[in-house]
């Protein structure tokens, strides 16, 4: 009786090693790969953890570094006195940038805070000016096309209506 126990029992440890080494090796090491992707999984949390805590510094930052709404320069719109050769006073109204073709809101909005609220300030610029407060704001504001903004604040601010007509015509075709 003794023995076939010990045969039953050889027999069975024979068969499980047998079936775990040969017919499905595959499940010892599922328990290695088990613990590489968990390490792999830590490390990439690991990793999340070290990104929020970046965001949240350039976060600070940004909010450190932005001017309050309140001490942005608003766009000019009250009227200007001007003084003539005889003496008199005239009094202009401001011409609004996005009068410019090629200005709109955003842009114009740039240019205010830059110091360039209106179409008189506009044309004492120079194009390159124009040029670096744009490409300073992004990608999508330095494709605007400045060369001739200067000119159409200048005839503006003449009153040469005809001459920004005739200009801004030009710049259609």
């Amino acid at each position: 009786m003794g023995m076939l126990v010990l045969g039953i029992l050889l027999g069975w440890a024979v068969e499980w090693l047998f079936v775990t080494f040969y017919l499905h090796p595959k499940q010892s090491a599922d328990h290695t790969d088990s613990e590489v992707m968990n390490r792999r999984l830590s490390g990439c949390e690991e990793k999340l953890a070290h990104r929020d805590h970046q965001i949240a510094e350039l976060k600070e930052e940004i909010a450190r570094l932005q001017v309050p709404e309140a001490s942005k320069p608003e766009a000019k719109t009250e009227r200007v006195d001007e003084a003539t050769e005889d003496g008199s006073v005239t009094v202009k109204p401001l011409i609004d940038l996005k009068a410019v073709s090629g200005i709109g809101p955003k842009i114009a909005e740039l240019l205010t805070e830059a110091g360039i609220g209106d179409c008189k300030t506009l044309s004492q610029s120079t194009s390159a000016t124009l040029k670096e407060i744009l490409t300073a704001a992004g990608p999508n504001y330095a494709m605007a096309d400045v060369t001739t903004w200067v000119e159409q604040a200048r005839l503006l601010t003449q009153g040469d209506q005809a001459g920004l007509e005739k200009l801004q015509s030009s710049l259609k075709t």
